[in-house]
């Protein structure tokens, strides 16, 4: 837990003051959509007030804080994204979408957790783009999604990779797994598309 925080609270702080002594002239600060946590209304936009459930979006809402001090107090140019649930190649496997693609090909029983929350997968080079236009065009202070803007349920994703995949696994279910956990995460990607021309490009799907 003290490293979780130490490395994004403290760690951002010591970036952003070599930043300032470097007097470099953009800087992006990429936080997470878990900031938001428990929300009563989604899609989720960027003025939906932050929750953050766990130590993790606690530390990365540390830093969001962190960086939009800095570019008060020193006029520095920062921008934020709150990127949502990503995937693609190279993947640490404990994540969602490569366990379950790795299990699949070893033939492994799925052993799977809660099948009802629901998340915001899009592909990691979309994501990135987003990035690049963010540290091109953002403004000081802006705070910006990336997503597909698609809910889908952690069954939903599942089933779709075993379709496509072709294999017939054998799938167990615990709804009781990971009792703190986020129902509902779906993002809304309007004020990028607006305000820096991105949208989601790759199809789950593909």
């Amino acid at each position: 837990i003290f490293n979780t925080f130490s490395t994004n609270s403290f760690g951002t702080l010591n970036f952003l003051m070599a930043a300032r002594e470097q007097h470099v002239g953009k800087v992006v600060y990429v936080s997470t959509c878990h900031v938001y946590g428990k929300q009563d209304l989604v899609p989720i936009t960027e003025n939906s007030p932050p929750r953050p459930i766990d130590i993790y979006s606690a530390s990365k809402l540390a830093g969001e804080s962190l960086a939009l001090s800095f570019a008060e107090m020193y006029e520095m140019d920062v921008s934020i994204s709150r990127a949502f649930n990503h995937f693609g190649p190279r993947q640490k496997h404990e994540f969602l979408i490569p366990s379950v693609i790795l299990r699949l090909l070893r033939k492994e029983t799925l052993e799977m957790g809660n099948p009802t929350p629901t998340r915001d997968f899009a592909y990691v080079d979309d994501i990135v783009r987003g990035y690049c236009l963010l540290a091109e065009h953002g403004p000081p202070s802006g705070i910006y999604h990336f997503c597909s803007g698609i809910e889908r349920s952690v069954k939903q994703i599942v089933d779709t990779i075993v379709r496509i995949s072709g294999i017939a696994p054998s799938l167990r279910w615990n709804p009781d797994a990971r009792r703190v956990d986020i129902p509902r995460s779906v993002g809304d990607y309007s004020k990028a598309r607006k305000e820096l021309g991105w949208e989601p490009r790759v199809k789950f799907e593909d």
